[in-house]
């Protein structure tokens, strides 16, 4: 990182940095609730049918109390994976971390290939409005 930065470079900096941070935890979390949902109902969903096909012959694995909450566990998964739809929210904030990625390798690399301050404001800009646009677009598609 250069030594030299002008005014608002660091706190721009430290912005986009924080941004990525969110996006990355956002994407960690839609990636879990993602597999839940993919892995979790079909799973769940077998063990119950499982158990009231041997319930039906008299040799059930699992108590009644189990079951129910079982299944009232996979209705409330496949219910959040519906209201969430994290699948496209995963694939928005992977989107969303590259952009960020991209505006702050290049403000870093006008910041470093320039050695007056003057010459550093118009990539300031433009990254600041970048960035701004970037979680306008993220808050618009609901995070």
């Amino acid at each position: 990182m250069p030594t030299n930065l002008p005014p608002g470079a660091e706190s721009l900096l430290k912005r986009l940095r924080t941004a990525r941070r969110h996006a990355g935890c956002y994407r960690f979390l839609n990636i879990l609730l993602f597999d839940l949902a993919k892995f979790g109902i079909p799973a769940l969903s077998g063990i119950v049918t499982a158990n009231l096909f041997m319930a039906a012959v008299n040799i059930p694995f699992l108590s009644r109390a189990t079951t129910i909450a079982l299944a009232i566990l996979v209705g409330v998964i496949s219910s959040v994976d519906t209201i969430v739809k994290p699948a496209e929210k995963k694939k928005m904030s992977f989107k969303i971390a590259n952009r960020l990625a991209h505006v702050e390798e290049t403000l870093l690399f006008a910041l470093s290939n320039s050695s007056e301050t003057n010459m550093c404001l118009p990539a300031l800009q433009h990254a600041s409005d970048q960035l701004k646009q970037i979680l306008n677009e993220y808050a618009d598609q609901g995070w």
